[in-house]
């Protein structure tokens, strides 16, 4: 083979393996653009989702609250004496807590 058949065949082997190499970036390409899309509909989903549980959490917490609140204001309502004797104890018995880890 000549140099010229050389030259012709390296051209269209190199001008292939181009194309080749061009396709694969272009579909790399498309293919990372898809899963940034995806994954950005992922993390709207995940932010939606979350907001949703804090919501419902929140109203949890409110209800809960409301109900210790009526039962104390129940508590202090019948019975007053007890209800400062117990308190008074917790008081103690916290304050006995903190001053211990020192």
């Amino acid at each position: 083979m000549s140099n010229e058949a050389y030259t012709d065949t390296f051209s269209k082997g190199a001008k292939k393996a181009a194309s080749s190499a061009a396709k694969t970036f272009h579909d790399t390409g498309a293919a990372a653009r898809t899963a940034g899309k995806d994954i950005s509909a992922l993390a709207e989903a995940v932010k939606s989702d979350a907001s949703d549980g804090i919501r419902q959490l929140t109203h949890i917490v409110e209800d809960e609250t409301s109900k210790v609140v009526k039962y104390a204001r129940k508590s202090i309502q019948e019975r007053p004496n007890l209800t400062i004797g117990v308190a008074a104890g917790v008081g103690v018995l916290i304050g006995l807590m903190l001053s211990s880890r020192r």
